[in-house]
């Protein structure tokens, strides 16, 4: 982006419109081809870079916790007295970080485990069903949130320690090769980011208003049809965007405490008026197993068997995180210095 980082970068904008534009134009247009082509560069870079992917998400979980060990983690990243407490911080890192998707995964993810585990484990057997929770930690825990982490503290280093102008992917790239950020390459970075953003975006957003018009055609006979999923989108896209623009402190801020008060009070409620007893054994058996078995989970790549597990929830779920690491990135700089 700009130098002025308060400056619309309307190139980029623009571009960004049309590639966006044309992608959906195909995808409706061409909707079989769209998804052979889709399917086909999946498979390509998960059978390809899967396995460096999982070794480059261990390293920077491992980087991260030396960083905060180390006298580097000392280094203060922002100026000025604190705006938000630490709770209000965290609820907001973490709404950033975690999508609608957990609507939907977080109830029912351990069932596809169930039926289909990794670690070569028998389908539907009792090692199925006890490693069906501790994959949904692994998912879902400490190497996905460490890129975020990653990535944040690389943005807000550059940022507000270098005080290097760009709060951009392309900013922190010319930082590092000196490359112009405003140039074609610079351009082509940003590009990317956004249409990557987007993507994750679609995924997310589609699984969860299935899952919601569903849950709501249930529970009031309303048809579970394209229009109602579309004004659920609309819907939440547009709370989002209204709680942007009325800014920091009156939208996204409670917005965030909102949601993150929800987040806790339901599994509290959940363990309260549940089977308490299951649910407890079950969540401490699945933290022992997760424990246990983490580095094992972390790059086991099934070469005797086909791999699909590995692919289609491992791999997957690390570049889907990727792709949100540097949105997530620039969200969490701008709110470090009232933090």
């Amino acid at each position: 982006m700009m130098s002025n980082v308060k400056k619309k970068d309307v190139p980029l904008i623009s571009i960004s419109l049309v590639a966006i534009l044309f992608i959906a134009a195909a995808l409706s247009l061409f909707p079989q081809q769209s998804a052979d082509a889709a399917n086909a560069i999946y498979t390509f870079v998960t059978r390809t870079l899967g396995s460096a992917v999982q070794v480059l998400v261990l390293l920077a979980m491992g980087l991260v916790i030396y960083l905060a060990t180390s006298k580097y983690g000392n280094i203060r990243l922002g100026e000025g007295k604190p705006e938000y407490s630490t709770l209000s911080w965290l609820f907001m890192f973490i709404c950033a970080g975690l999508g609608s998707s957990t609507l939907y995964w977080g109830v029912a993810e351990w069932a596809y485990y169930y039926q289909t585990p990794g670690l070569n484990i028998a389908p539907r057997s009792q090692q199925a069903l006890e490693f069906s929770v501790p994959y949904s930690f692994f998912h879902w825990g400490i190497s996905a949130w460490a890129t975020y982490t990653l990535a944040s503290l690389i943005m807000a280093y550059h940022f507000h320690v270098r005080k290097n102008k760009g709060l951009s992917l392309s900013g922190i790239i010319a930082a590092i090769t000196g490359v112009r950020p405003q140039g074609p390459w610079g351009k082509l970075v940003d590009l990317m980011f956004l249409i990557a953003t987007v993507g994750a975006l679609t995924i997310s957003l589609v699984v969860t208003a299935a899952t919601f018009t569903r849950g709501l055609s249930a529970l009031t006979g309303l048809p579970d049809n394209f229009t109602v999923q579309a004004f659920v989108i609309l819907l939440s896209g547009g709370i989002f965007c209204l709680s942007s623009w009325i800014g920091i402190n009156n939208g996204l801020q409670r917005l965030s405490k909102m949601v993150g008060w929800g987040a806790f009070l339901l599994p509290l409620l959940v363990l309260i008026v549940g089977p308490t007893e299951f649910i407890t054994n079950s969540i401490i058996n699945a933290i022992g197993l997760t424990t246990q078995n983490f580095l094992q989970m972390s790059l086991f790549t099934d070469p005797l068997g086909d791999g699909s597990f590995t692919r289609n929830w491992t791999v997957f779920y690390w570049l889907w995180w990727i792709s949100y690491t540097p949105g997530v990135a620039m969200f969490v700089t701008r709110v470090f210095p009232r933090s």
